[in-house]
């Protein structure tokens, strides 16, 4: 960026002897405009001219000035705010700086000499300089006042005690007998729930109160003591901290308002909103690897990201007296300077210098809705973020709360009114997300209300097999001729981007940037245009992922049907793909949104992807894969088979929820057959057959302890016993997933018992077995017995094994290194060794996969006169290089000794340990690692140990499936 470049006066005319300018000098329109058409037109052609800058050198502060010309539009756009700013206008107090830190602008103006007007100091000692002047005004005023006062004495009530007085009366001198001091006052009321913001995230005009908001009808809000807010401390069970904050107001009663689980929110990135409504189930975990997931997948660059979630905490209670709720927040890897958690309008107080990645505190709350925000910024985001809202079953002694019994019967959720849901809706949205490590995509019926009369029961009935998406908030098709109309008008407005776009890469970028402005655009016979012009080009450039969001788009605002487009762009695709490395990923999209399509009842085009899956598998020879969809697709259509057989039973869960029969029928289908046990156990739990529903009441309690977790699996399995063969591998397979979560720590009998089990259920897989099996292909000499493997000291070896693994598991690895044996009398005998054989000599590395990604986990890399080194490769094109971010300095394999390796494989990290110590972690788009050249295998999906220069001995090499 060249020095002294002013984006206001190059790009918006603005000189700089107007800067920095106002709102109104921003937009270029006349100060004090009042007509909102004239306002949203200014801030559509500025923001429509910023962005063709985006791709020039100075993309950042283009970036940046749109959502400084967002943010004007908002304060203009709302009549509150735009009387607020009018009235500094008018009074010459303009705001300072109307860019954020940082921004060059903000250089550019201060050079520039402000206009001359009096001091501030003289403008505020006006007044008194006046009644200084003119003591009669002074002695007139001053009688006036007392006058009024006694007239507000005489005839005005005093007013009624508030909620929040009353409730300190019920538990008085809460502060003196907390056992937590506070560390910090409280911050002052902070802005209702219901407010538009100026960040973006808001609505553009003031929008209705959310239900059961107090701050829209009092200022204050409600009454918090701040002697015993910002309760810092150790991680502790949610009994431990003492209630510290009494928080009351006039609240709407629970039963008035229904309510969604969950927090409600959006994502913005550098000002700008990313498109997408985001809910958040209190307790869930979320890292920044999931945001930058998010951010890539819809085509904006990486910078500050501000999550703002919205919601209620209900308190449901017959007392009277607070109950006491426990908040326990976790934000490691990021100063807390970018969190802030409002409840009924007011701020809680968390240390901004807390050293810990844990803040705990404890509230008093009555019965009734209190709206909760909490707003998360970062950049980087935090490393992990989670929320945890519970009821304290037990208080400390000496607490004036209510007694243990009546808090007991206390019911406290989290989730989201209609209101708070039309609130987040107000802005475009291109889609909706589960805010998890999953990160599932929701469809707009899933977040909607749906009247307790129609609800179907446990959980709503899937659509139908030919069914399309719901009909809610879209639009019917534009005519062709609009269509085409717009589409000509788009490529002329666009057309030097259309005529440099002749590479694949190129079509691609222009793809997302016309995905991204139809989900921005307002006529919606364009943002079809916009999305079809997006799909094509996408298409065109070879990315799969992003024509899928493009149909996705179009399915979600206009009434059609986007599998039949997902087809098309499949089946263009796999006719197209030429080269082993497109069809290699080609085969993992398939594969996925197959899954997708199982996931949404949509079998016939799940058959249809697994068929073009298994054709592609077989044109690059991979018979495992290719005779693993073929599978798949046989269970597909058995699971269609059985969907239509219970339609009847899905009908009468409509009118009688509670029936037993049908809760059995459609709960045995989600469990026994497509393997949707968390939707399907709601159902179980009203089964007609008791055992069923005694063990699937048992399974959503999610015990911890070791011995209820086996027990759990013993019950499951018996279970299984009773079923078809079908069936009883898929019980099983459940089963082994609580073995899974037992079996380290159970000892004797029962961990035998529990081990057995595992391999019989699929969910443990020896690797070795394979080898002795001879599913495996070797490069170099390996020697291969019913207990070990052992590699030859040639310089690489490689052992690859025919299975392809979960979306995320575990391997463990035992191995020992042994002695090389001694060369042959008189072999190279005054020769010097190759200084190239040295390097790495005695590494021992694992191929590891996660999907469609491959990648390489070094251990014990030597390198001549430096050291010994671990790191996975290669990360951002980093092999043995101190630039690849996981490269350590360690030796992680003891020599002479049998060493235990295990490499976690995540859908968003992964981590190496060595004898119980972690060597290696990455955390973050696992597209950064890459596989080396000459180390990868001819299929991206095995998995496979190789050595260099070294013999080592693996006595176990067993793979452990994590999965649900």
């Amino acid at each position: 960026m060249g020095a002294g470049f002013d984006p206001y006066y190059l790009w918006l005319g603005i000189p700089p002897e107007e800067q920095p300018p106002d709102h109104y000098r921003l937009l270029g329109i006349g100060r004090f405009e009042n007509d909102p058409e004239v306002i949203e037109r200014a801030a559509d052609r500025q923001i429509q001219f910023l962005r063709q800058m985006l791709n020039t050198p100075h993309g950042d502060l283009a970036r940046r000035l749109i959502s400084e010309i967002n943010k004007a539009r908002i304060v203009l756009l709302d009549p509150a705010k735009k009387s607020a700013y009018d009235a500094q206008l008018w009074g010459e107090t303009l705001t300072e700086g109307a860019l954020d830190p940082g921004w060059p602008g903000d250089r550019v103006a201060s050079d520039i000499r402000p206009r001359q007007r009096k001091p501030v100091w003289r403008r505020l000692l006006a007044p008194i300089m006046f009644l200084w002047d003119h003591p009669a005004v002074t002695v007139f005023l001053a009688l006036g006042l007392l006058l009024s006062s006694a007239l507000v004495r005489r005839f005005v009530p005093p007013a009624p005690p508030r909620s929040s007085e009353l409730a300190e009366a019920a538990a008085p001198s809460l502060a003196e007998e907390s056992s937590h001091p506070s560390t910090s006052p409280t911050s002052g009321t902070g802005p209702a729930i219901s407010k538009t913001t100026s960040d973006g995230i808001g609505t553009r005009a003031t929008l209705p109160p959310v239900a059961g908001d107090s701050s829209a009808s009092t200022a204050q809000g409600p009454s918090i003591n701040p002697a015993a807010q910002g309760i810092v401390q150790k991680p502790s069970p949610p009994s431990s901290p003492a209630p510290s904050v009494v928080a009351s107001s006039t609240h709407s009663s629970p039963a008035d308002v229904p309510l969604q689980p969950g927090l409600l929110g959006r994502i913005t990135v550098g000002g700008e909103d990313l498109g997408v409504i985001v809910r958040y189930m209190p307790g869930d975990a979320v890292t920044g690897a999931d945001l930058d997931r998010l951010v890539t997948q819809y085509g904006l660059q990486p910078g500050e990201q501000t999550v703002r979630l919205l919601g209620v905490i209900r308190v449901k209670s017959g007392v009277t007296s607070g109950v006491p709720v426990h908040l326990q927040l976790t934000w490691e890897g990021a100063p807390w300077e970018g969190v802030t958690v409002t409840l009924d309008g007011r701020e809680l107080s968390i240390p901004k210098e807390l050293q810990e990645a844990v803040w705990n505190t404890s509230l008093v709350l009555i019965p009734g809705d209190h709206p909760v925000e909490c707003r998360l910024t970062g950049r980087p985001w935090a490393k992990s973020f989670k929320l945890a809202v519970s009821s304290l079953a037990v208080q400390p002694a000496g607490v004036g709360v209510a007694p243990v019994e009546e808090a007991a019967h206390a019911s406290v959720q989290v989730g989201y009114t209609e209101a708070i849901l039309a609130q987040v809706s107000q802005l475009p949205t291109l889609a909706r997300h589960a805010l998890n490590s999953e990160l599932a995509s929701l469809s707009s019926t899933e977040l909607a209300f749906t009247p307790p009369e129609e609800s179907p029961g446990p959980a709503e009935a899937p659509l139908a097999i030919s069914g399309g998406r719901p009909s809610a908030q879209r639009t019917p098709i534009p005519s062709p001729q609009d269509v085409k109309s717009a589409r000509d008008q788009i490529r002329q407005e666009f057309r030097k981007d259309y005529q440099e776009a002749t590479a694949p890469a190129a079509k691609v970028l222009l793809a997302r940037m016309l995905l991204k402005q139809g989900n921005q655009e307002t006529d919606q016979v364009r943002r079809f245009a916009f999305y079809q012009e997006a799909r094509e080009l996408a298409l065109s450039g070879g990315d799969f992922d992003l024509a899928i969001q493009a149909g996705e788009a179009l399915g979600l605002n206009f009434e059609l049907d986007p599998w039949s487009l997902h087809l098309e762009a499949a089946q263009s695709l796999v006719r197209n793909a030429r080269s082993t490395e497109q069809r290699e990923k080609l085969l993992s999209q398939l594969e996925t949104l197959a899954e997708s399509a199982v996931g949404e009842d949509r079998y016939q085009e799940a058959d249809g992807l697994l068929e073009m899956a298994g054709t592609l598998a077989g044109q690059l020879r991979d018979n495992v894969r290719k005779d693993q969809f073929l599978r798949r697709r046989d269970e597909v259509r058995e699971i269609a088979a059985a969907f239509a057989s219970i339609r009847e039973h899905l009908a009468t869960l409509q009118t009688t929820p509670d029936d037993p029969a049908a809760n059995e029928a459609v709960g045995r289908f989600y469990c026994f057959i497509k393997q949707a046990w968390q939707k399907g156990l709601p159902y179980l739990v009203k089964a007609e057959t008791a055992l069923i529903r005694t063990v699937a009441q048992a399974d959503l309690q999610n015990p911890v302890q070791p011995t209820a977790q086996a027990q759990l699996g013993d019950d499951w399995w018996a279970i299984a016993e009773t079923l078809p063969e079908k069936e009883k591998a898929v019980v099983r397979r459940h089963a082994g997933y609580w073995y899974l979560q037992c079996e380290a720590k159970l000892t004797g009998d029962a961990a035998q018992r529990v081990r057995s089990r595992l391999v019989e259920s699929g969910r443990l897989i020896n690797l070795l077995g394979l080898a002795v099996a001879r599913r495996v292909s070797l490069q170099g000499t390996w020697q291969i017995g019913p207990k070990a493997i052992i590699s030859a000291p040639e310089p690489v070896t490689q052992i690859i094994f025919h299975v392809i693994p979960p979306q995320e598991y575990d391997l463990v690895v035992d191995l020992q290194p042994l002695p090389l044996p001694p060369p042959p009398r008189g072999a190279n005998q005054g020769q010097r060794s190759n200084p190239l054989l040295d390097i790495g000599r005695g590494a021992f590395a694992v191929g590891l996969t996660q999907g469609q990604h491959q990648f390489l986990a070094v251990v014990d890399w030597t390198v001549p006169n430096q050291g010994v080194y671990c790191f996975l490769a290669n990360c951002n094109g980093r092999g043995p290089d101190p630039a690849n971010p996981t490269f350590q300095q360690v030796q992680a394999i003891r020599d002479q000794r049998l060493n235990t390796l295990v490499y976690s494989v995540r859908k968003t990290d992964v981590t190496v340990t060595a004898n119980g110590v972690p060597i290696v972690r990455y955390t973050g788009d696992l597209s950064s690692l890459s596989m080396p050249q000459g180390w990868g295998t001819i299929t991206a999906s095995r998995l496979f140990f190789a050595t260099r220069g070294a013999m080592y001995q693996i006595t176990r090499a067993e793979l452990r499936d994590l999965g649900p």
